[in-house]
């Protein structure tokens, strides 16, 4: 809801309310003057409401995975299933490339063109087509500060959620127990909570450590609220993990680290993986708490395009999002060209 409400309140919120009081002032009903002239103003808002939640929707894993059981099952789950359980990788990245295809693809037909335009604003090109806004993207220096910002956001935290959340995994998957679903449950807790709320907590607890607008800040709440998600994948491997092969390198002489080391953790590293690629696409697009617990020193990429939409809807959004968008779909067909071949040639 939170998703639709932001594109229907942006288009309802720009529509003069003069035009509505004109239809009522010429006889025209309440009614009437909603559907003719609100609703119609509202229009644009409505279809960018309803193809923003489409899209997010079809890449929904966490409340499926959580709460579907095994008669509710989306694309993103099955891509995950194949991967992850049946390992049939070549299927997975099939099911994933048509993902990216419908999810991306499609955006990118409306995204290219304004990236293109030789105006200042966002505005279908029409004569003439220019490259100025890639070039302010690759060499502003506002721009590139807030790419390095995220990069090093993003990998910091990355690797604080795959420590944190794999041995996190680890223990829950050893306390086999009432106690141990409870405490699962608590480790949940941050993708659960809206994001809202736990902008506010952070911006409040910030404020009277005295780190509010530092990275070391910025990466600790990125942090938090990915460990779940490493928590989740991680425990997916660990489900299908022989416990016995644990239990004979033990009873060979093996040491708890040494058993880690070297049979619980190759075994289980598809699901690390996974929740490092999790972690790092939650840091890169993470927007809300960002919001709250930066100002002026930390800016990230997708604060630096919230600012670029609120204040001049600068083109170079889009070009950054066409950037975006195929450094993607990129690395999603190489991905499934290397393991193409690498099945062909086993």
């Amino acid at each position: 809801m939170p998703y639709a409400g932001l594109p229907l309140f942006a288009a309802m919120a720009a529509i003069d309310q003069r035009t509505v009081a004109a239809a009522r002032g010429l006889g025209t009903g309440p009614f009437g003057a909603f559907a003719r002239i609100f609703l119609l103003l509202s229009l644009p808002g409505i279809v960018a409401a309803g193809v923003l939640v489409f899209i997010l929707t079809l890449g929904f894993f966490v409340t499926p995975a959580i709460l579907g059981g095994g008669k509710t099952i989306m694309i993103a789950e099955c891509v995950s299933v194949q991967i992850l359980q049946v390992v049939r990788r070549g299927i997975g990245s099939m099911l994933a490339v048509v993902l990216v295809a419908w999810v991306f693809l499609l955006p990118l037909l409306v995204v290219a063109p304004v990236s293109l335009t030789p105006e200042r604003f966002l505005f279908l090109p029409e004569d003439e087509l220019s490259l100025r806004h890639y070039v302010n993207f690759f060499t502003n220096e506002k721009w590139t500060d807030a790419i390095w910002q995220s990069l090093i956001i993003a990998v910091a935290l990355t690797t604080i959620a795959v420590l944190t959340g794999t041995l996190a995994a680890i223990g829950l998957w050893r306390l086999a127990s009432r106690f141990g679903e409870a405490l699962r449950a608590f480790v949940l807790l941050p993708i659960i909570v809206p994001p809202i709320v736990s902008a506010l907590a952070f911006f409040r607890v910030f404020v009277e450590l005295g780190i509010l607008d530092t990275m070391f800040g910025v990466i600790l709440t990125h942090s938090v609220r990915a460990a779940p998600f490493v928590v989740i994948t991680v425990s997916t491997s660990l489900a299908s993990f022989d416990l016995r092969l644990e239990h004979a390198v033990r009873n060979l002489g093996a040491t708890v680290g040494e058993s880690l080391r070297l049979v619980i953790l190759p075994n289980i590293l598809p699901g690390v993986v996974s929740g490092a690629v999790f972690a790092f696409i939650l840091s890169w697009d993470e927007i809300v708490v960002t919001l709250f617990v930066s100002k002026l020193n930390v800016f990230t990429l997708p604060r630096r395009m919230w600012d670029g939409i609120r204040d001049q809807a600068d083109p170079t959004i889009a070009a950054c999002a066409t950037v975006l968008i195929l450094l993607t779909v990129a690395g999603v067909v190489v991905r499934t060209i290397v393991v193409g071949r690498r099945e062909r040639g086993a």
